[in-house]
């Protein structure tokens, strides 16, 4: 459309700076018409170069323009860069924790299984024995006690748990 109506240079996006730069400098080179009868004699000489001077401003001011932006694009671009090199670092040390957590985790698990098979094998041993057991405090006071030695002493486990070693000593004595 921009060429049927006699537009010489058109420049689209994304535009490259030396792409800008040559299209200017055709355009420029075009603006100066050939001496001929068509051009009014007040656009040679002096007013040529007025116009000459003001496009040459416009390229210079369109030439720092289009450096800004690309530096401005290059620090973008960098900026990016370094943001995606912290979201892979970050996001590799949650894994590894994540993994060790889960290690911990399962650990835990088989700490918990292995005690509580433990205890129960404990439990088991202690309530099976032929032999009075009867754990105490450091005070004497009974904790535990199993059903033979409930049975040797004759007293019930909720009785004996209520008692203390002394307490147990003291009714043989008089018995």
């Amino acid at each position: 459309l921009a060429q049927a109506c006699g537009v010489r240079h058109v420049i689209t996006k994304p535009v490259e700076p030396e792409i800008v730069l040559r299209s200017v400098t055709e355009a420029l080179a075009c603006v100066v018409p050939p001496a001929s009868s068509l051009v009014p004699e007040e656009f040679h000489g002096e007013h040529l170069r007025v116009l000459t001077d003001k496009l040459i401003k416009q390229v210079d001011a369109l030439e720092q323009e289009v450096e800004r932006r690309t530096r401005a694009e290059e620090e973008l671009w960098r900026a990016r860069y370094e943001l995606e090199q912290r979201v892979q670092e970050r996001t590799a040390e949650l894994a590894r924790a994540n993994a060790a957590l889960q290690q911990e985790i399962l650990q835990r698990q088989q700490t918990e299984e292995a005690l509580r098979a433990s205890e129960s094998m404990y439990r088991s041993l202690v309530e099976q024995s032929a032999d009075g057991i009867i754990l105490t405090d450091a005070q004497a006071n009974f904790l535990m006690v199993n059903a033979q030695a409930c049975a040797m002493s004759g007293y019930s486990q909720e009785e004996l748990l209520q008692m203390n070693v002394c307490d147990l000593l003291l009714a043989e004595d008089l018995a």
